[in-house]
């Protein structure tokens, strides 16, 4: 990223413009940054008006109603969405940039021009209220909250963004103009744009249009300050989940304090990584803790710095002081100029990651803006990062890491849960400008080439054929552990040596395991390709699967188990699956179970790895710089396959769905979910692209479904569709959150909607809108060359080609209104075989209890 060619432009009514020139993809990112966000509720703090006022922005303007809105952006394929922070709301759109100036009239007319309509209002607020109850409902989202209610007694940042419930309940419309009038005047907007465009033939557009609304008083709002705490704090919470997670936290100035650097590096060297100290010692040698990171947040003039873990509900009492006494050791531990050099490289990697896209980049000079009016904030940041010395890490770390200002935070299980869990029972194309056209393979070793010119990255891609899909019911979650397991230690180095080795790079080493294929990937700076790549061919050939380690990873298995657990959705997914594929392995979860899980051995891994190796298809993918030619001999000794859709795994097919099924079951969460999903076709089928456009059409703002069901009903929070594609079988699926009293009758509208979908089909113009956004999201993910080699290694195995990503868009657009509502008509019709899962509360307002 260039930050010297951002080039900057201020309209006359205060309006600030950000450009910066990027044409590696023909793609734009355009973004509007408001200073404003929870922080900034002034007499309403606490209430959540600013997220209110994010989500009724899109409600319609005095030229475009709400649809409009929607339907213009997803015509020309745009994505476009919003989120509210502590300090900022964002609205932003990412599409090809031949549409740039048609989203910007969009998109500014939503921002200037609001209507709030009075008849939606309290319907939206409807919304937000299951938006609450969600968040109820999630562990993760209430832990938070606690933290940080707990750390910070005066400043605004103790309220939730979304607010509290009961002040929530009392905003009036008239609330909503008022703040918007102050809070959104033009003098506080900033409208950031990066990608394939020519500023100088935008200004003058943005000048008639932005450029014409007149400037509003703003008055400032001055944030309480935070006292200093000078005693430590604890706050323990009962929730129902199956993990008890703890935190300490401890304040920390602004972002533009002098020692945000060294802090930021003292939780990277901390919880950043496998080599990091506290994952060392408390996941890995200690098993204390199933997951532990540390962290720095600071979005205003305040912050925290935290160290956090989720462990088993027994284990917290004896966590809870080591964690302590290791966080108290941060200021007197030695540091070694090696330490300080990993952590360093690992913080200029993520940088260079988050940069890969236009929206990265955009995303990255508005904050700049934002925080510092600096839109190279983040570069002088990195700048100072590397002036950092480990004298200055131990000074910060005796300075904000002191008793007097611990905050010990605990969310846990109730020691009284009436029902236990099973898991506490159980220890045209756009290609010219990307690398995506110049993928190259080689057929010995087989392996593919991805150029990346544009960043020093460099990454190794190694796929087998065989993840879920190679797993008997007794071996349910064993190709999960296994390629979690292969990445620990090698014969040559331990676990810890060995992440060591790779962070030192700038890299970052992990495994993906899925329904149909398993992937170990190493990423680093493309200056050390060759260490990169020596240590990827230790990993892959000389495993050592210590015992220990297994013990580990299963254990962290198993709390990914119980998380999974703790999200309504998922359950019913699962559910459906199992209802789907019986008999098969679809029908189970790549994580496995309990049981199974609980019973694997080191012999077993060491069993399934070199099955692995020795009987499935792999191929290699790499990027980096196109001068790059790194010895890929180590590759030889492993059989090669020429054809991969010879493997048995191909013909793996399910037994068909004869009758439709029904299942309800009851959960302790609040909300009441839905999945109801019809078989349909594998990922190789000809007609997948077919169910790709049907599911974009009904998944966004503008569809049929989101119309009707939330907007139109109010029955809903959230409502969708998605499909499930493996190698073998794949289904489609539509799923809904809603009110538990409601469950029967949003159930019914959900039977009929899909009917009318079946007999009478999409439109043309869902149609040519749902294409227009996959073509963007396809284009937009290949701005990265690591997901390209990815989807390279997968499309080779799956018989598709190892190119078939460059042909997307052409299978995309070759698919006729008439065909596609023919297929939706054949597979997705109610006279059809179907399964249906519900999951809801047990009390009275449930019809269903």
């Amino acid at each position: 990223m260039q930050f010297q060619e951002i080039f900057p432009h201020h309209l006359p009514n205060g309006a600030t413009l950000l450009f910066l020139r990027e044409t590696s993809a023909p793609l734009v990112s355009i973004q509007y940054w408001i200073p404003t966000g929870s922080l900034h509720e002034g007499e309403w703090l606490g209430s959540g008006l600013s997220h209110l006022v994010e989500h009724l922005i899109f409600k319609g303007t005095a030229t475009r109603n709400s649809t409009q809105l929607a339907l213009e952006i997803q015509d020309i394929g745009g994505h476009l969405n919003a989120y509210t922070s502590y300090d900022r709301t964002v609205y932003h759109v990412d599409l090809p940039s031949h549409h740039v100036v048609k989203a910007l009239d969009v998109l500014t007319d939503a921002i200037l021009n609001p209507v709030f309509p009075a008849n939606e209002f309290e319907s939206e607020k409807d919304v937000i209220r299951r938006e609450f109850a969600m968040g109820e409902d999630n562990p993760d989202n209430q832990f938070w909250k606690l933290a940080l209610a707990t750390t910070f007694s005066h400043h605004p940042i103790r309220h939730p963004i979304i607010g509290q419930l009961d002040l929530f309940n009392r905003l009036t419309r008239e609330h909503v103009l008022s703040y918007f009038d102050k809070r959104y005047a033009p003098q506080n907007l900033t409208l950031v744009i990066v990608g394939d465009i020519v500023p100088e033939t935008l200004i003058p557009h943005l000048e008639q249009t932005l450029g014409k609304a007149p400037r509003r008083l703003s008055p400032d709002i001055s944030l309480a300050p935070e006292p200093r705490q000078i005693a430590p704090r604890q706050a323990k919470r009962h929730f129902p989940t199956d993990l008890a997670r703890v935190a300490f936290l401890y304040p920390i100035p602004g972002f533009d304090h002098t020692d945000m650097p060294a802090l930021e590096l003292l939780a990277m060297l901390a919880g950043e990584g496998l080599s990091a100290w506290l994952h060392r010692s408390l996941v890995e040698d200690l098993g204390l803790a199933e997951e532990i990171n540390a962290f720095t947040y600071a979005p205003c003039d305040i912050g925290v710095w935290g160290a956090e873990a989720y462990c088993l509900p027994h284990q917290q009492d004896e966590l809870i002081p080591k964690l302590r006494e290791i966080l108290y050791q941060l200021a007197s531990r030695p540091l070694s100029t090696h330490d300080l050099t990993r952590i360093k490289n690992q913080a200029l990697a993520q940088h260079y990651h988050q940069l890969r896209t236009m929206h990265g980049q955009a995303a990255a000079i508005g904050q700049g803006w934002l925080l510092a009016r600096d839109p190279a904030l983040s570069y002088r940041y990195l700048q100072k990062l590397s002036t950092v010395t480990p004298d200055l890490i131990r000074e910060v770390a005796q300075k904000y890491l002191h008793p007097d200002q611990e905050n010990l935070v605990i969310l846990t299980p109730a020691p009284s849960a009436s029902t236990p869990s099973t898991f506490s029972k159980q220890t045209t194309t756009p290609q010219p400008h990307t690398a995506q056209s110049n993928a190259i393979f080689h057929p010995s070793p087989p392996h593919i080439r991805i150029p990346e010119p544009r960043l020093p990255l460099y990454g190794l891609h190694f796929t087998l054929l065989g993840a879920l899909l190679s797993e008997s019911p007794e071996q349910a979650g064993l190709a999960r552990l296994t390629a979690r397991s292969w990445i620990k230690s090698t014969q040559r180095r331990s676990a810890a040596d060995l992440a060591q080795a790779v962070e030192f790079l700038g890299g970052h080493l992990h495994s993906t395991t899925g329904n149909n294929a398993t992937t170990i990937s190493i990423e680093g700076l493309s200056e050390h390709s060759q260490l990169l790549t020596e240590l990827f061919a230790e990993i892959l050939l000389e495993p050592e699967f210590k015992p220990e380690e297994i013990e580990t990873e299963k254990r962290k298995q198993l709390a990914e188990i119980a998380a999974e657990m703790d999200n309504p959705l998922n359950v019913a997914r699962k559910k459906s699956r199992a209802l789907l594929y019986p008999d098969h392995p679809y029908a189970r979860s790549p994580l496995g179970t309990a049981e199974t899980v609980a019973n694997f051995s080191p012999a077993h891994v060491v069993a399934f790895s070199s099955q692995l190796r020795s009987r499935t298809p792999w191929i290699l993918a790499l990027h980096g710089p196109t001068d790059l030619n790194p010895d890929l001999s180590w590759l030889s000794p492993l059989p090669t396959y020429p054809d991969p859709s010879s493997s048995p795994l191909h013909h793996l097919t399910p037994a068909p769905l004869t009758h439709s099924k029904t299942l309800h079951n009851y959960h302790e969460k609040d909300q009441a979910v839905l999945v109801l999903a019809f078989p349909t076709v594998p990922l190789t089928s000809p007609l997948k692209p077919i169910f790709d456009l049907t599911s974009e059409a009904l998944s966004d703002l503008g569809s049929r479904l989101y119309q009707k069901i939330r907007e139109e009903l109010g029955l809903a929070y959230y409502v969708g569709a998605s499909q499930f594609t493996g190698l073998t079988a794949g289904h489609f699926a539509f799923y809904l959150g809603t009110a538990p009293e409601r469950l029967q009758e949003v159930l019914e509208i959900l039977k009929n909607e899909i009917t009318l979908l079946a007999e009478k089909g999409l439109s043309e113009a869902e149609l040519q809108r749902s294409r227009s956004k996959l073509i963007s999201l396809h284009t937009m993910e290949m701005q990265n060359a690591s997901s390209i080699a990815h989807q390279a290694t997968l499309n080779y195995l799956y018989g598709l080609g190892y190119d078939f990503h460059t042909r997307r868009i052409e299978q995309l657009e070759s698919i006729t209104l008439d065909s596609l509502n023919a297929t939706v008509a054949e597979y997705l019709h109610p006279t059809r075989p179907y399964v249906t899962v519900s999951l809801s509360p047990l009390n009275p307002k449930n019809p269903l209890s």
